[in-house]
């Protein structure tokens, strides 16, 4: 099992400038991160992994 995974509330922070904001359509704990600072992504990419009610669910 992972570790536990300090979680925070939704907030209206503005994204980094030429940045997106990104979220993902359910609460979870991002299990792995594959994006790198800086990387530009193709529409449909994994950006990361987020689990949610014991499942894997990628977020792209």
């Amino acid at each position: 099992a992972p570790d536990a995974v300090k979680t925070t509330p939704k907030s209206d922070t503005k994204p980094a400038a030429g940045g997106l904001k990104i979220t993902a359509p359910l609460p979870g704990s991002i299990l792995k991160v594959l994006a790198k600072p800086g990387q530009i992504f193709k529409q449909g990419q994994t950006l990361c992994v987020l689990e949610a009610m014991k499942m894997e669910n990628e977020i792209v």
